[in-house]
């Protein structure tokens, strides 16, 4: 017993091993980082949000996903070792599944070894995505669907195959559908449906089997098909029913999304393209490309052909298992090109278990010991290895790597902190990265000229700072109402870019002050400045603000741009913030005589600004030639840096 087991046990190590390894290497795409988003959501919200942001999938892969991060944390490596977990387990399933189809030892062995070692297999294992899932729970259940469907296969003529190996015995009966069985086929469908719609193809697929079966084998068997055909309904029934409620709440925004109104998205386009992906994809992995990715293709579908053909009873069930999803796949597609290989990666493992088997027949003429896990060997490290050399070392697009971002942000969150994002992905992304930083109080910034402001006025109402997350646009951007809110209200004390991600702080209220002073200056082109003097405690980190009154005293022909600085004792530079009044927004050459503007001015302490006492220095220049008001800057308080956090 040690010896059989010691072979699936290292197989097993070996597929956790390449799982594994980089598996945080890669930083988090797209819809890893919405995983994380709606990871934090309970069903209701996943549900409501998923309308707004016209997202297509269901709960069950986010809700365990959000269970999870709650034990052991939302890291990169951590949330994407929730996917490692399903992807080790398939293996062990397929040496199961192998065996209850009466393949050898030998074939599910290799089958094994196969899907340990798949690209297209490992990657979905590294990615914090649902697909994982879908394909260990799709495996499982048709693993049980064997065991306890009577009849399956027809007696053999003999009890081993053309390399040896002794098979199962046949059995005209399977174990029985009882309560047991039946729980855990339900609990395989939910994970699978439950986490992607697209696996209910597989459900199709396991009915037409047992419809098939049923015509075949139902005289004489009258009852034990009923009682099948009345747990598999059961079962099916309790799937539709925990996913109908959600169904319903998304109904609309999803089925937009599937036909296309939400977005000018295109996939793949055409038989030639669709077919060719899949069979790239799916067999050699996303990451594959070129001719080599072609030959890999093409010598396992070659092997799948002989897999079949040499099959000891030509069963239908494994190439079922893979034609029907990828062409009900296809139909779909030409709907609405949304469909991608990805979506079928249930397949692969039916696909692994006849290349196994067409492995295992052309080694079997050969004496040599342990011939086939030679030759699968071999296979492996010359088809798959520039493949799996590709995923494991493709860098991250350094225009989409969020982690710069939140290494900018994680000094500068601050508990009471708001953030405001436009994609989804956004809050998913800082989840995983900015820890241990405070979480911000997301909010979406979805909107109108109408709401813009009850909308704003509820998002700033009792905090002090507020973050802009913005992708491709900065927060003065036309198309940015929020930014263009904020702009006239707050003063912005901090922007910076990291490839495509465009951050922003505002702060919304003045600084506290211990001073009840206030500074009254005229500057040499004439404005007048009225400002209260500033007397704060802050730390590395915090923002600075004043509130300041602008009065034109004559008229003014020339742009002025208008500096807060914060002076060491010998007048070093130790940060500063330059626009024209209200961030830019509200260019001085505009005003009329005695025509008075507020306006509330910041900045930010730099995170490395050692402790001590800073001065608060005011003063414009002009914008176009740079030259300094003749009355110079004048100081209007002094800050005092600690190296904790200030006292809001």
């Amino acid at each position: 017993m040690i010896r059989r087991l010691s072979l699936p046990s290292l197989i097993l190590l070996l597929a956790t091993a390449l799982r594994l390894y980089h598996l945080d290497f890669r930083a988090l795409w797209w819809d890893e980082g919405l995983s994380l988003f709606f990871a934090r959501l309970n069903y209701i919200e996943n549900a409501r949000m998923a309308v707004i942001l016209a997202d297509t999938n269901p709960p069950v892969y986010r809700l365990l996903l959000g269970a999870w991060v709650g034990m052991v944390g939302s890291s990169a490596f951590t949330t994407r070792l929730f996917s490692v977990l399903p992807g080790v387990i398939l293996v062990a399933i397929v040496h199961r599944l192998g065996r209850a189809l009466r393949l050898s030892r030998t074939t599910s062995l290799m089958a094994m070894v196969l899907c340990a070692a798949s690209p297209m297999l490992i990657y979905y294992s590294q990615e914090a995505k649902g697909y994982s899932l879908v394909a260990m729970a799709a495996a499982a259940s048709v693993m049980l669907w064997i065991i306890v469907t009577p009849t399956l296969t027809l007696p053999r003529r003999k009890n081993t195959d053309r390399g040896g190996d002794r098979l199962p015995s046949p059995a005209k009966r399977g174990r029985g559908w009882g309560w047991g069985m039946a729980g855990l086929y339900t609990l395989a469908l939910l994970l699978a449906v439950g986490s992607h719609y697209i696996a209910a193809f597989l459900i199709a697929v396991e009915n037409l089997w047992t419809i098939a079966l049923t015509i075949r084998h139902w005289r004489g068997n009258e009852r034990q098909w009923l009682i099948l055909w009345a747990r598999m309904i059961g079962a099916q029934a309790i799937v539709a029913l925990a996913l109908l409620p959600f169904v319903a709440l998304t109904f609309g925004g999803t089925s937009a999304a599937v036909r296309g109104e939400t977005g000018g998205f295109s996939g793949l386009n055409g038989p030639a393209q669709f077919f060719g992906q899949h069979a790239i994809e799916l067999t050699q992995g996303p990451t594959a490309g070129g001719v080599w990715a072609w030959v890999g293709a093409g010598a396992i579908i070659g092997l799948v052909v002989i897999g079949y053909w040499r099959l000891e009873i030509r069963d239908w069930k494994l190439l079922t298992w893979i034609a029907i999803p990828i062409l009900c796949g296809f139909a779909l597609n030409t709907y609405h090109e949304f469909f991608f290989p990805r979506f079928v990666l249930y397949t692969v493992p039916p696909i692994m278990l006849l290349a196994a088997n067409g492995l295992h027949r052309l080694a079997s003429p050969f004496a040599i010991r342990h011939s086939s896990f030679i030759i699968v060997s071999l296979f492996i490290v010359s088809l798959w290895t520039p493949s799996l050399l590709a995923h494991y070392n493709a860098p991250t697009d350094p225009a989409e790597d969020w982690r710069p971002v939140a290494e900018a942000m994680r000094p500068l969150m601050r508990e009471r902190d708001a953030a405001i994002y436009v994609w989804g992905w956004m809050p998913g992304y800082l989840d995983s990265y900015l820890p241990p930083a405070p979480r911000p109080r997301y909010a979406l910034g979805f909107f109108t000229p109408q709401s813009l402001d009850a909308d704003m006025t509820r998002i700033t109402a009792g905090r002090d700072r507020v973050w802009l997350l913005d992708y491709q646009i900065d927060q003065f951007d036309a198309r940015n109402m929020a930014g263009r809110w904020l702009g006239q209200r707050a003063a912005l004390v901090f922007d910076e870019w990291h490839g495509n991600a465009h951050i922003a702080l505002f702060a919304l209220k003045q600084s506290r002050t211990i001073s009840p002073g206030q500074f009254e200056f005229e500057f040499g082109n004439g404005l007048r400045l009225t400002v209260s003097e500033m007397q704060a405690a802050l730390a590395p980190g915090d923002a600075l603000a004043i509130s300041m009154v602008w009065e034109a005293t004559r008229p003014l022909a020339e742009r002025y741009t208008v500096f807060l600085h914060l002076q060491a004792d010998d007048g070093t530079l130790v940060a500063g913030r330059d626009s024209e009044p209200n961030n830019g927004l509200m260019p001085i050459a505009e005003w009329e005589p005695g025509e008075r503007h507020a306006e509330l001015r910041g900045l930010l302490i730099p995170p490395e600004t050692p402790p001590g006492r800073y001065w608060i220095t005011v003063g414009m220049y002009n914008t176009l030639t740079g030259a300094v008001d003749e009355a110079g800057p004048m100081v209007v308080g002094a800050v005092e840096v600690n190296s904790g956090h200030s006292t809001p």
